[in-house]
């Protein structure tokens, strides 16, 4: 998604576009905003996004403004626009934003922290992250399956082996293959 616009491009003209930063240079808003305990991605391009948006944020007057009325215009003057919507997002917690903006129909989303994503309650009820006991680092906190299936159920249940843990097995698997075949090649 986020490269799109440019494999497109390079594809239809050959040209391919310079770095543009967060955001998205034909759209806006469409970037990362801090907020009061940390940051939301933010992407209110269509006007039923941007409305939510906006009805959220409690109607301002300065989203009423003509510099504001579609995306494009909203990208040619973000440099006003972002610091106007973070005035706002600083006085909300990512949860809050998301939630409220989601409801209004703006795609919103919290930018979690490795801490957040292992306690997110959505994770937790799926047994997502399982604990595996490591040889040398002992019990391992790990990612399990990303989906599970009722006869295979999937995930981790061995850690990943030590550096020639299993060489011995794999030279005495190698060698009766080898014997299958005829002797070594």
């Amino acid at each position: 998604f986020v490269g799109g616009q440019n494999i497109g491009g390079y594809a239809q003209d050959g040209k391919w576009e310079h770095r543009t930063g967060v955001g998205m240079p034909l759209g806006a808003p469409a970037t990362i905003m801090p907020c009061k305990d940390g940051h939301v991605w933010m992407l209110a391009l269509e006007p039923g996004q941007w409305n939510g948006l906006v009805e959220v944020m409690g109607n301002p007057d300065w989203a009423q403004i003509d510099l504001f009325q579609d995306m494009f215009q909203r990208a040619q003057n973000a440099d006003m626009i972002y610091p106007l919507i973070e005035e706002w997002t600083m006085q909300h917690s990512k949860w809050e934003i998301m939630e409220k903006c989601q409801a209004a129909g703006a795609p919103v989303a919290a930018v979690f922290t490795v801490a957040e994503v292992q306690a997110h309650p959505h994770l937790e009820a799926r047994d997502y992250f399982v604990d595996v006991d490591h040889p040398v680092l002992g019990t391992v906190r790990t990612l399990g399956a990303p989906f599970k299936l009722p006869a295979s159920p999937g995930g981790p249940h061995a850690p990943a082996p030590l550096l020639g843990q299993h060489d011995d097995e794999v030279e005495r698997e190698l060698e009766a293959f080898e014997q299958q075949q005829g002797g070594a090649h």
